[in-house]
């Protein structure tokens, strides 16, 4: 297998960089600081790490400053092939594809294909083998530095005898110092000691990791129980979730119904209001309409109608008041009497006057004695002469009050005959006032004016009502409104009445039931979490 290229992008320290590889062995030289720790990291995750994982280690693969994570693209050959891996650490992916025949792998395949590949079953191996990272470097250069002056020294020293010798004793020299400290404790061993103290080390440090691997093994095991552990409550969790969230859907559909039927009730209500208003609308302006045509005085011509009615209605009192005194006239008149006692004593009075004087010629003619007939027609001639004067003076004021009578009569006959003059005349004006104001009397003229009035204040209070139910729509957009509202308030009604919700559908009992054990599982899925991410950072 042969490195090509790697590609990063948004991984760790390094925000996009193509690193190219040339056939044998890359050095990655640069100051601090430059990226080549984080090449070196890229390279062991393109390899061996998943996209999965959530090991502590993948926090150091994040972008400096960034919540996402970014991607790794590494080409190589293999057996004249040449070969595509990608690993998308953000969407937790990771893709090995042939460039030649496009054959793809996905999944934990992609990871069997490259340790086949690789030959090199872990990491530790690959870095043991097929990396060298900087202090291993400074390490093996010094040890090789000391390896090539000890044998440049000994091959300058030539073939002679004498430089043989002079070779031989600094080989045993060498040899002893190699060899200090075997047999006897020695403050500064030489190499061989110094070796096989490293060997006794390494053997246990062999041993440790023996022991690591073993605990790493039993970690898996635990690992992968756990994993099962985790997905199968996880899967529980989600089935119990899902429950919890159909029927919380269904409590919203159901909190989402009171409002809307109240504001469908709201809404007809409105509509209902305003279609009344914009029929009694209708009515009124027919009802204005129709009075209108039949004549409605204004108030100046009303106010004449009703002065018109005063006049004749005074006039006819004035009449009736002129009529009970022609009355009063007639009657005093006919009570005048015709004084027939004057004329009785104005013929007693003659009579006697004229017997007083026949007794005096009698007298005087001596026919009667003078004693008795002297006085008696003295006596008949006052008496007669007296009856004569009280009955001319009585007839004389009998006439003047007839006369007196008479005049006022007829004054009151003139005065009724003027009075229905007048009168007739208003009466005609205002029967000619009424017939142009389309009112019989006065009163319906005033009911027709009052009626106007009245159903302009209804129309104008109507149309407030009806704008108020409107409220700046129109009717028709409310009534579109309201079936819009109905049809949103049916959708939901037949989405909970549906058999398969119905079947679905939990008591509050059984929801708060169910929302403690998916509680209670949501822990033991965090505690199996935390313990898994414990086991991954073991491992």
């Amino acid at each position: 297998m042969r490195l090509l290229t790697l590609r990063l992008r948004h991984f760790a320290g390094l925000t996009e960089a193509v690193v190219p590889f040339a056939p044998g062995i890359t050095v990655v030289q640069g100051p601090n600081e430059a990226g080549k720790s984080t090449i070196r990291q890229a390279l062991l995750a393109a390899f061996f790490a998943s996209p999965a994982t959530t090991a502590r280690r993948r926090e150091e693969w994040r972008p400096w400053g960034s919540e996402t994570f970014g991607s790794l693209a590494v080409e190589f050959e293999l057996d004249g092939r040449r070969f595509e891996l990608v690993k998308d650490f953000e969407r937790r992916r990771m893709r090995l594809r042939e460039l030649g025949t496009g054959q793809e792998w996905e999944g934990t395949r992609v990871q069997a294909r490259l340790q086949e590949a690789l030959g090199l079953s872990t990491e530790l191996l690959y870095r043991a083998t097929a990396m060298v990272d900087q202090a291993e470097l400074a390490s093996l250069g010094k040890g090789a530095g000391e390896v090539s002056e000890r044998l440049s020294r000994i091959v300058q020293a030539g073939p002679g005898d004498a430089e043989a010798g002079a070779v031989i004793r600094r080989l045993e020299r060498d040899v002893g110092e190699l060899e200090r400290g075997l047999e006897r404790w020695a403050k500064t061993p030489g190499t061989i000691r110094a070796l096989e103290e490293e060997v006794a080390r390494l053997e246990a440090d062999r041993a440790a990791l023996q022991r690591h691997v073993a605990a790493v093994a039993a970690a898996r095991e635990e690992l992968d129980r756990v994993r099962a552990a985790r997905q199968a409550a996880e899967r529980d969790l989600a089935d119990l979730q899902a429950a919890l969230r159909a029927n919380q859907e269904y409590v919203v559909l159901e909190q989402e119904l009171a409002p809307l039927r109240h504001q469908e009730a709201q809404l007809a209500t409105r509509i209902a209001g305003a279609e009344a208003g914009v029929e009694r609308l209708r009515r009124i302006a027919a009802e204005l309409e129709e009075l209108q045509a039949g004549g409605v005085p204004d108030d100046d011509r009303l106010d004449a109608l009703v002065r018109a009615a005063e006049r004749v209605e005074a006039l006819r009192e004035r009449l009736a008041a002129h009529q009970d005194r022609l009355r009063e006239a007639e009657r005093r008149a006919a009570d005048v009497p015709a004084a027939p006692q004057a004329r009785a004593a104005l013929w007693s009075g003659s009579g006697l006057a004229l017997l007083g004087l026949l007794l005096a010629l009698a007298a005087a003619a001596g026919l009667l004695p003078p004693l008795w007939s002297w006085p008696v027609a003295a006596f008949l001639t006052a008496a007669g002469v007296g009856t004569l004067g009280w009955a001319r003076r009585r007839e004389a004021l009998v006439g003047a009050v007839r006369a007196q009578a008479l005049r006022a009569l007829a004054a009151a006959r003139e005065e009724v005959e003027a009075a229905t003059r007048d009168l007739t005349e208003a009466e005609a004006r205002l029967q000619r006032a009424l017939a142009e104001s389309g009112s019989a009397t006065v009163a319906e003229a005033r009911a027709r004016r009052a009626r106007l009035g009245e159903l302009v204040r209804e129309q104008a209070e109507t149309r407030g009502i009806v704008e108020t139910h409107l409220g700046g729509e129109t009717l028709e957009g409310l009534r579109q409104a309201l079936v819009r509202l109905r049809a949103d308030v049916e959708q939901r009604e037949r989405v909970l009445r549906a058999p398969e919700v119905q079947a679905r559908r939990l008591t509050p009992l059984q929801v708060q039931r169910l929302a403690s054990d998916a509680e209670a599982l949501a822990g033991r899925v965090e505690e199996l979490r935390l313990r898994q991410r414990g086991l991954e950072g073991v491992l």
